[in-house]
């Protein structure tokens, strides 16, 4: 059993390796042999912030009305430091961006 010490421990060192968040316009079925985003839009990749709890992180990415604008987006990732290395893919319904808008994706990760 992987004691709440050693989950914390976890956490605190997939936090330390997350540093962006990234939106693309590809909308097919995420798979665990994906790599990444299947249509990234360079304009979209963001410093994320990063708030703990016990066995917990929340990531949260922000994207401003000024920022990537003329896209339907309907994929989001997060990212590592280490060879832009992804932790998931998620996709969504369509959401096009103009500059009306800002856009901000949290993610929970709990640490079971």
């Amino acid at each position: 059993m992987l004691i709440k010490e050693g989950k914390n421990r976890v956490r605190d060192l997939i936090e330390d390796d997350i540093t962006n968040g990234e939106l693309g316009t590809d909308g097919t079925t995420p798979t665990e042999d994906d790599t990444g985003l299947g249509n990234p839009v360079a304009a979209t990749e963001k410093a994320v912030s990063i708030s703990t709890g016990d066995k917990q992180l929340v990531i949260d990415y922000n994207l401003l009305s000024t920022e990537g604008n003329g896209n339907t987006y309907r994929e989001f990732e997060i990212q590592s430091s280490e060879a832009d290395t992804s932790y998931n893919r998620i996709v969504f319904y369509d959401l096009s961006k103009d500059n009306t808008e800002e856009f901000q994706v949290s993610t929970i990760l709990d640490i079971e």
